[in-house]
């Protein structure tokens, strides 16, 4: 038996995996997600691109699954050190070019 799909973090091709979703219902799915949060047995009958019948179906043969998805404390960490290494790497670009322009213009004059 295959492990039920993630409805949750499943990807585009791992959605039109599931028996009864092509590319429109898996393109439907990624957008209540994005519009929604965490999506659950509840909520998922709100898509109205997927019949109450294929998600009865789906549910029933145990194909899909609703872990939420939480980063945890140590990936929000390294995500900010690497934001603030990225913002430091610009603010330095930015700095090194106002110089570069700074000595075109005094060239220029």
């Amino acid at each position: 038996m295959t492990e039920p799909v993630n409805i949750n973090t499943a990807t585009f091709l791992q959605l039109k995996s599931l028996k009864g979703i092509g590319e429109a219902k898996a393109n439907a799915i990624l957008r209540a997600r994005e519009e929604k949060g965490t999506l659950t047995e509840d909520n998922i009958f709100d898509i109205t691109e997927i019949s109450s019948t294929l998600w009865a179906s789906l549910l029933k043969d145990n194909l899909i699954t609703f872990k939420a998805v939480k980063p945890s404390g140590e990936d929000l960490a390294s995500t900010v050190a690497l934001l603030r290494d990225k913002i430091s790497s610009i603010e330095k670009d930015r700095s090194d070019m106002v110089v570069s322009f700074q000595l075109q213009a005094d060239q220029l004059r």
